[in-house]
């Protein structure tokens, strides 16, 4: 259960991140 929540912690951070880079490159363009 430990491992899984981190997993799901990690993904979720993942998900900000993209968000973050998406923003970042359209801001660029």
């Amino acid at each position: 259960a430990a491992m899984r929540s981190r997993t799901v912690g990690q993904m979720r951070k993942w998900k900000q991140v993209d968000h973050f880079v998406t923003r970042s490159i359209s801001k660029h363009r």
